[in-house]
């Protein structure tokens, strides 16, 4: 049995982190994903709401989530991408 099955990554999350603050500066609402981010956003969506997403998913949902505004099936998955514990997320 392996006691770490299950827990987070402590080196996916860090990368996770600095990812999404480095494109916390660069807001381009205007940014749309290529037909192969798109299809994976596509697989993403279909995920059950229960389902743990990858960090490179959660980077995925985080880069296009201007782009997924529109889609209701998006929003369960891009609330599992936000890191409600970091606070500098809420001064955009």
């Amino acid at each position: 049995m392996d006691p770490e099955v299950g827990k987070i990554n402590p080196s996916e999350h860090k990368q996770l982190k600095h990812d999404s603050s480095l494109t916390r500066g660069i807001i381009d609402r205007d940014l749309k994903p290529s037909s192969n981010e798109r299809k994976s956003i596509q697989r993403i969506l279909k995920y059950p709401p229960t389902r743990t997403l990858s960090g490179d998913e959660k980077q995925l949902l985080w880069k296009f989530r201007f782009s997924l505004m529109s889609k209701k099936r998006a929003l369960t998955k891009f609330l599992r991408c936000v890191e409600w514990s970091d606070v500098q997320v809420w001064a955009l």
